[in-house]
């Protein structure tokens, strides 16, 4: 386990317990488990009561504020819970003389998206590169017309655009993850 795991289960826990014993509290005093006369009592003093009555114009406000930054550190906080996965710049690729070739991976990208979106039944098509544990994945968003031929579109993906896409990169092993997406047909005739 992770330091961070651990910090964030104690802070969490510490919290969880706070809000348990003071909901507990507050349910035991208006059901009037620890007596009669701690149930029919204020829970604010008049000093506080008279103090947010004297400060209202500038104490919501403030209060409100921060409820705000609150929700902006949770928010955050959660979303530094589920780091997001690393994109691939750069593919060197192999060359056969002295120097270096370097492709950028977002033109490859954009490359393959658009090889892809050719096909008639594809309306839409977005592709990128993800860095996994075992090297680059290539990854694909398609937009398909419902009634397109969809193993037609798989074909076209997987056969031909996947292939050139492996040859220009000069890696044959590259995998790919495409997800698609059906799109209602402007095509519709009533009978």
């Amino acid at each position: 386990m992770k330091r961070t795991d651990s910090v964030n289960r104690i802070v969490l826990l510490i919290v969880g317990l706070a809000l348990v014993a003071t909901g507990g509290y507050g349910l035991a005093r208006a059901l009037g488990v620890s007596g009669e006369a701690l149930s029919e009592g204020v829970v604010l003093t008049s000093r506080i009561s008279d103090f947010v009555g004297r400060n209202s114009e500038w104490l919501w406000p403030l209060v409100a504020l921060m409820g705000l930054v609150l929700a902006y550190l949770g928010w955050r906080w959660l979303l530094a819970q589920f780091p997001a996965p690393q994109q691939v710049h750069n593919f060197d690729l192999a060359s056969r003389g002295p120097g270096s070739t370097r492709m950028r991976a977002g033109s490859a990208a954009r490359a393959w998206a658009k090889d892809a979106g050719k096909h008639s039944a594809v309306s839409s098509s977005r592709a990128w590169f993800q860095l996994e544990p075992m090297g680059p994945r290539a990854e694909m968003r398609l937009t398909v017309l419902d009634n397109g031929d969809l193993e037609a579109v798989r074909s076209h993906v997987e056969g031909e655009t996947l292939d050139r896409l492996r040859l220009s990169l000069e890696m044959q092993g590259l995998e790919a993850h495409v997800v698609v997406r059906l799109q209602e047909s402007s095509e519709r005739f009533l009978q």
